[in-house]
C-alpha cells in the first residue's frame, strides 16, 4: 500500500513540476516544408502511422533540414504554418511539433 501511495505522490508531483517549467509558444511559420505520412510494419503485423515535417529554412548541426513530428490534419494539408515551441526553466527553447492553422 504504501508503494501505491509513494508512486501516486511521485508522478503528481512531476506533473506538477513539469507544468511550472514548461510553457508553449505557437510561432508563425512561412519557410518550405515537406509533409510526410511514416508507416512501419512489427514482427506482429501491427502498423504505427506517424507524420513528419521536413522544415527546410531550419537545420541541424549538420546541415539537413529540420525533421520535427506533426499531426494528421498537417499531413492532409500538406502544408505548416505555425511551429509549436516548448520553452523550458531555464529559457532554452526547442520546436515540439509542427502544425497547420486554419486562423487568420
Amino acid at each position: 500500500m504504501k508503494k501505491v501511495v509513494f508512486v501516486a505522490v511521485l508522478l503528481l508531483a512531476a506533473v506538477t513540476v513539469k507544468a511550472d517549467i514548461v510553457q508553449r509558444d505557437t510561432v508563425a511559420y512561412e519557410g518550405a516544408s515537406r509533409v510526410e505520412k511514416v508507416t512501419k510494419t512489427n514482427e506482429y503485423g501491427e502498423v504505427s502511422v506517424r507524420y513528419v515535417a521536413y522544415l527546410y529554412d531550419v537545420t541541424n548541426k549538420k546541415g539537413e533540414p529540420r525533421k520535427v513530428t506533426t499531426d494528421k490534419k498537417t499531413y492532409e494539408a500538406g502544408k505548416v504554418t505555425h511551429l509549436v515551441y516548448h520553452t523550458q526553466g531555464s529559457g532554452a527553447r526547442k520546436i515540439a511539433k509542427a502544425i497547420a492553422c486554419d486562423k487568420k
